[in-house]
C-alpha cells in the first residue's frame, strides 16, 4: 500500500509481532530479545521484501541475531532495516540507490528468528522507533 511521500509497506502478510516489550521466545538459535525494536510481517518463506522508501543501501550482509540484513538511509536522519532475509536472498548491494517499492530481498529465517518473516525497523538518527506509528504518520497502514 502506497502512503504519502513515497512510503510503502515493506512486506505482505499479517503483522505477527509489534514494537515494544514482549515475552521471550527461545529455541535452538537462542532467545529473542524481551524488547522488540521492530515490527514483524509474516508473508511466508521467500516472499518479496520491498524498500519502504527510496534511498541508499548502506549495509547488506550478515548481522548476528538479525541474520541476513539490509539497512537503507532515506535522508533527514531516517533509516530502515530489514532482517532475517533468506540465505542468498539479498538482491541489492551496499551503495546502491533503491526506489520505494523495489524488491530488495526475500524473506527467510536467518539469525535469531522463529519462522520466516520480515523484521522491519525504522531509525531516527540511529535510534529505533515504532515502525507502525511511523508508517501510519506517512499514510501507510501496517
Amino acid at each position: 500500500s502506497q502512503g504519502s511521500g513515497g512510503w510503502c509497506r515493506p512486506h505482505g502478510g499479517g503483522k505477527s509481532s509489534g514494537y515494544g516489550p514482549r515475552s521471550q521466545q527461545c529455541g535452538p538459535q537462542g532467545c529473542s530479545s524481551s524488547f522488540h525494536y521492530g515490527t514483524d510481517f509474516a508473508n511466508g518463506c521467500g516472499a518479496a521484501i520491498y524498500a519502504a522508501q527510496s534511498g541508499t543501501v548502506d549495509y547488506a550482509g550478515y548481522n548476528g541475531g538479525y541474520g541476513n540484513y539490509i539497512r537503507i538511509q532515506h535522508g533527514g536522519g531516517i533509516g530502515t532495516g530489514y532482517a532475517h532475509i533468506r540465505n542468498g536472498g539479498i538482491i541489492v548491494r551496499s551503495g546502491q540507490w533503491v526506489r520505494s517499492g523495489q524488491v530488495i530481498a526475500y524473506a527467510g529465517n536467518t539469525g535469531r528468528s522463529f519462522g520466516c518473516h520480515l523484521h522491519f525497523e525504522v531509525y531516527d538518527r540511529g535510534n529505533a522507533i515504532n515502525p507502525v506509528q511511523f508508517l501510519a504518520r506517512h499514510g501507510v497502514s501496517a
